[in-house]
This record gives C-alpha cells, structure tokens and sequence, in this order.
C-alpha cells in the first residue's frame, strides 16, 4: 500500500511495534534503512524497488530511555538483526549526534535497552520526511524496517522480523505552485552563476497575504512551512510549495547563522537573481507579494546569501541523565531556559542569552551572532538543583560538555571572520526524585469534559512539562522553567498515555505543545474539551483539566508533587504517582460555502464557476442565549471574505 505527497510535500511516516503476546520483551532494536534508488528489504534483503529518495527532515522524538541512533550510509551492516551481514553492507558508524544536514541520514536505530515492552503494550515512532521540488510524478519511494527483541521470562531473543514495506506516491496537482531555490553567492552579484551551490536546511514559510494583498498590515496568515533540501539530482537548496489555492503569497526566510542577503533583483532574469529584502522594523526577511492563477507553477522566488564576516558561537545544553557527559540522550532531553553569558578573553561580559527551541523546534540550543573576531569564554549558570556534568570526555568535541563542573566557564577560544563555532555545549545532571506525572489525552465525542466509555485516546500528542518557578499557580513563558517533554502512547492495548517520571517534589504545569495544532499535528481539527474540573490537584480522575490559555495553547494550572503524598485512586496504588492528569479534545465543526452572481435570478446555481464572487464578507454568529437572529444577544464569532478556496470557520458545538 501507499500514501501519497506532492513535489516538495511533507511526508508523516508513523511506525507503530505492538506486543500481541502475553509476555514483556526487553532489548528491543529497531532499525530502518530509508528509502533510495536501488534500496533492499532490512531483513530481506530483495530489491524493495524505491524510485525516488525522500529527505529526512526532522529528527525522531523518544521517551526517556530510548535512544536513537543515526547513520549516513544507505545500507548499513546490521549484525543485531541479521547474521552474516549483508553483501555490499557499509559500517553504520551509529551516533546519537545527527549531521547538521539532517538530508544525509540514510538509516536510524532505535534501541529501547531494557526499557519493556509489556504485552498489549505499543510503541509509535513517528517521523517527518519531505518529497523533492522535483520529485516526478506517480513514481513510489518504498520502506520497511526490522526489529527484535528478548522475552524477559526466559531472556531468550525472538526472532527478527520485518514488517511489509509501505510506499509514497508523488502526485501533480491542478492548483498553483511556489518555489524556488537558496544559494550561496561568494562573488556577491545576487546572480545565480553556474559554479554556485545550494544550501540545505534554510526555513522557508509561505504566507497569504489576507484581504489587503499586500505584507503586512495584520491580515497575513501562514500557509505552510518547509526547508530546502536535495532535488532528485541530489543538487541542494531547493523547496517548493504545492496544492495552493489562487490568490496573492509571499515568502519569509531565515538565513542561517552566519550568512546575509545579498541585494535583490539584480540582472534582468528573474529566475536567476535573489527576491529576498529586509524589514529592518519586524526584523524579517520577506519576498514581494505575487499573484498565483489556477495551474500556475512560478518557481522564480529565490535567495542569495553571502558569508558574513562577523563571527558567532553556539550550541547546545542537555540533561545528562546517565552522567556520562555526552550527548546520547533524545533530543527532547534539551533543557530550554538555561542562562548563557558571552565574556571577551578580557572579562567583558559582551552578552547573556537563554536556550531555547532552534529553528527545527528542538529544545536546548542558544546563539551569539554577529560577533568581532576574536578571543572569548563562556559560562553557563546551573539552576538551582542542578549540577553540571563532566567536561571533554571522548574525542568528539560536537557531543561532548565542555564548562568546568565547578564555576560553568569553558575554555578560551578564538572566533575568526565568517566563523560559526557551534561545538560549546553544557550538560547538566539534573536531580532524579521518585515522583511521576501523568496520563491520559483522548477524543472527548460530547465534549463533556467526561472520559466516557468507548471515547479513544490520542497517539502522538506532544506535551510539554514546566516548574511553576515563580509559583503563581498558572503558566507564564519565560519565568516557568522548563522540565521535559514526552509524547503520548499505546499502553496496555488503549492509545493515548503519557507519563513524565523522575520528578522531584514541587509545584508543575503541563501543556499542550502548540505544534499539535499545525501541519500534521496529532490534534489539528480539534478543540479543547469543557474543563470539569480546573484544579489538578483535586487528583479527580478521567476529566479534563486543560485551560485554553490562548488560541491553541493549552495548560492545567499548578499540579503540586509531593513524596508519599500522591492519590491512589487514578488507576495505580502508587502514592508517588499522579496519574489524573488528563486533557479532552473534539473535533471542531465547520460551515461554508458559496456565494455567487445569480443573473438569471432562479436562486438556483446553474450560472458557470466564473461567476462566484470573491472579495464579499462573511460574518458567523452565534444567536446567543434566546436561540433567535437578531434578539440582542448575537456574538460574532468570525468572519471571512469569500474567495477561490471555499473557507470553512472552526465551530464549537452547541
């Protein structure tokens, strides 16, 4: 069987091992050799007939405990799974450290050590990849993956398998397209000449430009998000946007660290030069507002960048939960709001800045740019509790810490022009208590704010785990401190647990990640339940206790953890566990659809499709408390104008 994208479309690939027997296994590996041309099975090693290669574009979220590993090559030897190895089979060289091209990874293994598997239990692994700009069309791009794992009564392996392969299509479609290309420009004249390349990994979004049709003005809304990536030809630097409705967009782009724009529309080819200018006041890097027809692929909408010649420096801090002072944790082990301090050789504090979410949404990452060349120290500040793990252990310096435990300072280090040194890393050992968080996210069909029999939970919600530092009893961004983020699961046949375990007493708050909402979020479509319940620490289970803080943004007020001190009467007898912690979701509703020219005055829609009527308003109501139009007591709750894509308003139902 197969899905299907479109040229330059997302890929949701989502991986699901459920134990159908009635014995937990342990040692579970997983491995998946991505999709390429000339590809084979991981265990069965025929050709699996890939046409295309997707790019890997996102990087795999775990729970804590499990570890991925990625390898650049293709086929790689896979002794775990298949003995002798493979001919032709490459030294996977595993690393928990992803090239900051993520576009090379070529396989990865997921290795839950002896985390169990217990039975009826599952484990979905989910991971985004992106069709190339170019991809032709109706070709399929095929993957499979092998796993094993050990029964722990007898601790004796089970056989490894290898699941049936699934397949991706792309497909052409009849609405418009945008596009194209970001490349590096040394000689600086905003002219794509032949001897320049490409550059992976750039944030493109594309934006409708709302009623006005212009930038700006508070009436844009972003349509999708991408980064540029390989072509077919393995040629870098390209995006595209497809499936777009008529009507006016522009582009926003992030140029990386360390480069700038060159000088737009330079040259009299359009396709060949650089659309890119900067708004200095929202510090934004946009193209022009352009036009897109039914059937139009304009792929002229391009950016130059050029090297600066200022320096920078970065990277990344981690929870170092095995204290081994190397970077082999998931990457949601990042720790955001940890303080940084930038000082000259001289001791001149030049800067202070605090991790934060990279460009990709990984937490843990922090940036000093545009910097003069020369001699510097960093410091990171532990927060209270914490402690920072060993320095420079092994020889790889891109995964290793590098502050002194005692006082935080790295070494001096030296940053020439154009540099970006992105190898100064932190990791702290943050403190294990005996407390856990949970449990359950799942469809609310009534919307009552009631778990009520036969209403399923949701895989793949992403949550995210805040200390009420300042301990005002609700959510505050910067203040709160965060702590974790797990995704929800399959535990004992049913979908949609979570569990943040190992906490320390204190006061927490746990939200509802945003980017559940966008994309291909686990929860677009859908609306936070009618809380029952606003306080957590009723320790009432199975209602809701998500507030909606803002438009998809939702949190429980403060949930306190303390030692032997927690309910038993949440579906454990544990009185170090909260397990009451639930969030409730419905799926909202929708109203359109049409408004036309009826010229024949019939009332009915016999006129042709040129005679819809675009640029009209539309406002939605709710007739309030009396149920009647225009009794005194309407709401508005949207309005729209009507254009060539039918808009639909999200409803709550009443």
């Amino acid at each position: 069987d197969y899905g299907r994208t479109i040229p330059g479309g997302t890929i949701d690939y989502r991986l699901t091992v459920t134990n159908t027997g009635n014995i937990a296994v342990d040692n579970l590996i997983l491995i998946n050799m991505l999709p390429h041309v000339g590809d084979t099975g991981v265990i069965d090693v025929v050709p699996r007939l890939s046409e295309w290669r997707p790019q890997f574009t996102q990087l795999i979220e775990v729970p804590a405990g499990v570890t991925v590993y990625y390898s650049l090559e293709n086929n790689p030897c896979r002794t775990e799974l298949l003995k002798p190895n493979p001919p032709g089979c490459q030294p996977a060289n595993w690393t928990t450290t992803p090239p900051a091209d993520t576009t090379q990874v070529g396989s990865f293994r997921i290795d839950f050590g002896s985390i169990p598997l217990e039975a009826r239990d599952a484990f979905t692994v989910r991971w985004i990849m992106q069709a190339p700009a170019d991809v032709p069309e109706n070709l399929v791009a095929w993957d499979s993956f092998g796993y094993i794992a050990t029964r722990t009564d007898r601790d004796t392996k089970l056989l490894p398998s290898e699941p049936i392969k699934v397949g991706v299509v792309a497909e052409r479609s009849a609405l418009a397209a945008y596009g194209d290309y970001v490349w590096v420009d040394p000689n600086n004249d905003g002219i794509q000449d032949a001897t320049e390349t490409g550059l992976n990994l750039v944030r493109v979004e594309l934006y409708s430009a709302g009623p006005d049709g212009a930038y700006g003005g508070g009436d844009d809304s972003l349509e999708a998000t991408t980064f540029t990536a390989n072509d077919t030809n393995e040629q870098p630097g390209y995006y595209r946007f497809s499936e777009l409705e008529p009507g006016t967009y522009y582009a926003r782009f992030y140029p990386p660290v360390g480069y700038d724009i060159v000088t737009a529309d330079q040259g009299g080819d359009d396709a060949r030069d650089s659309d890119v200018v900067y708004d200095s006041v929202n510090d934004i890097y946009h193209t022009s507002v352009t036009t897109l027809d039914l059937n139009e692929t304009d792929l002229t909408w391009d950016m130059g960048l050029i090297e600066k010649t200022s320096a920078a420096v970065g990277n990344y801090v981690w929870a170092d939960r095995n204290s081994d002072g190397l970077q082999n944790e998931s990457s949601s082990d990042g720790l955001n709001g940890i303080t940084v301090n930038l000082y000259s050789s001289s001791n001149t504090l030049i800067g202070t800045t605090t991790t934060a979410d990279d460009v990709s949404g990984r937490p843990g990452y922090y940036l000093f740019d545009d910097l003069t060349p020369g001699d510097y120290y960093l410091t990171f500040v532990a927060p209270a509790g914490a402690t920072l793990t060993v320095r420079d252990v092994g020889t790889y310096d891109t995964i290793d810490s590098d502050a002194n435990p005692t006082n935080g300072r790295t070494a001096i280090f030296t940053l020439s022009a154009g540099e970006y040194d992105q190898t100064w890393d932190a990791g702290l050992i943050v403190p294990i208590g005996n407390l856990s968080l949970g449990n359950f996210v799942w469809f609310d069909g009534n919307n009552n704010g009631l778990v009520d029999a036969g209403e399923q939970g949701i895989n793949d919600v992403r949550l995210t785990l805040y200390l009420d530092t300042n301990g005002n009893g609700s959510y505050d961004a910067g203040p709160d401190t965060f702590v974790a983020q797990e995704t929800t699961y399959t535990r004992g046949n049913q979908p949609g647990y979570y569990s943040f375990e190992n906490l320390l007493p204190g006061s927490y708050l746990v939200q509802i990640d945003a980017s559940n909402f966008v994309g291909s979020g686990a929860l677009v479509g859908y609306g936070s339940s009618i809380v029952t319940q606003n306080d957590p620490d009723t320790d009432i289970d199975n209602d809701d206790n998500g507030i909606e803080a803002a438009v998809d943004n939702i949190v429980t007020q403060n949930v306190t953890l303390a030692d032997n001190s927690e309910p038993i009467t949440d579906g454990d007898l544990d009185n170090n566990t909260n397990m009451s912690v639930d969030f409730g979701f419905y799926r909202l509703g929708s109203v359109g659809n049409y408004v036309w020219a009826d010229r024949n005055g019939n009332g009915e829609q016999d006129e042709p499709a040129i005679d819809g009527l675009n640029g009209l308003t539309v406002r939605l109501y709710d007739p309030g408390a009396d149920g009647t139009p225009g009794g005194g007591d309407d709401v508005l709750i949207d309005s729209t104008t009507t254009k060539n894509k039918r808009r639909s308003a999200r409803l709550l139902p009443l």
